[in-house]
């Protein structure tokens, strides 16, 4: 293929620069680096763009990020730069850890990497503690072990990323867009997942106590050794997932649906699941000691050798459940024993 040349106006803050770039000179920058080296990625989603394999939108967002972190200083001249008005620039001054490129135990503790594009990015062991990754794409990303305590990632998209082990106690994951995602084994203490779609997600061994997980999606997901303990799951749909063996101690499910559901050897100690559906819902050895279950759906459910100690059934539907071997010395019902 001959020389191709091929250029793009892009604009950070009040600046607008011209970029030209061709095939013979990728590293032709209408701009200034800190670095002598040119990150690879760079060069080949360069040669992608020129090449007419991505869009110029996909392809000023990297550039974008190279600015916002400091690869690039923009050079305000009147052959590479044209200043759209006469303001003055405040300087950009991020902490200096968000400059870190020594990839992947970066540093990026409390910096904003909102909006930015890290799909793909292996972030293994990385400190993000406080990071903002607020409307951030890290679809596929990898984050294992990483700490993301604390960290805002509300809105943001974690579609097939991957947590295992990571922590993130704290963290805000408001209407995240994380189907098939991996958080096996992962800290999620006093995290807030209120409105995400984790659907198909794997989270074996996680813990969420006194977590927010209201209105959440976790319909097919693989949840078994979830300690769950104190965490407010109102309105949430667990349909057709694995909770087998879940930990469920003074919890809100309150709502909540977990139709068809395994919940198997489950303890609901305490918890409340008033008006929740566990329509055929394998309940099988579960514990509701104390537990209230006023309105609750629990239509064929299987309730074989579950224990119902002092559990309030006021107007719970038991039609077809199976009931054989459970402990029935509860409250509120007809089919318990006083």
């Amino acid at each position: 293929m001959g020389n191709i040349t091929k250029s793009i106006l892009f604009t950070m803050g009040i600046i607008s620069v011209f970029c030209v770039f061709s095939t013979s000179s990728l590293s032709a920058f209408a701009v200034s680096s800190k670095s002598e080296h040119i990150p690879s990625w760079v060069k080949i989603r360069t040669k992608w763009w020129i090449e007419g394999l991505i869009s110029d939108s996909e392809y000023t967002k990297g550039i974008q990020y190279l600015v916002k972190i400091g690869v690039i200083n923009l050079e305000a001249t009147s052959e590479k730069a044209e200043l759209v008005n006469q303001k003055p620039i405040p300087p950009a001054n991020p902490p200096s850890n968000c400059q870190d490129r020594t990839f992947p135990k970066v540093n990026w503790s409390n910096c904003d990497f909102s909006n930015v594009d890290l799909h793909n990015s292996d972030l293994t062991g990385a400190n993000l503690v406080g990071t903002n990754f607020n409307h951030a794409d890290l679809h596929k990303a990898y984050l294992f072990r990483a700490n993301l305590a604390g960290a805002n990632l509300q809105n943001s998209d974690i579609t097939n990323a991957d947590f295992p082990e990571a922590i993130l106690k704290g963290a805000n994951m408001i209407n995240a867009s994380a189907t098939y995602i991996n958080l096996l084994a992962a800290d999620l203490t006093g995290a807030n997942l209120s409105g995400g779609n984790f659907y198909s997600a794997a989270l074996t061994g996680a813990t969420f106590r006194n977590a927010t997980l209201t209105g959440a999606n976790f319909n097919l997901s693989e949840i078994k050794d979830v300690d769950f303990t104190g965490a407010n799951l109102s309105g949430a749909n667990f349909q057709d997932s694995d909770l087998s063996n879940a930990i469920m101690i003074n919890v809100n499910l309150t709502n909540a649906n977990l139709k068809s559901a395994d919940l198997n050897n489950a303890v609901f100690t305490g918890a409340n699941l008033s008006g929740a559906n566990l329509q055929n819902t394998g309940l099988g050895f579960a514990i509701f000691e104390n537990a209230t279950l006023n309105g609750a759906n629990l239509n064929h459910a299987d309730l074989g050798g579950a224990d119902l100690k002092g559990a309030n059934l006021t107007n719970a539907d038991l039609t077809g459940a199976d009931l054989s071997g459970a402990d029935m010395h509860c409250i509120g019902n007809p089919v318990c024993i006083h």
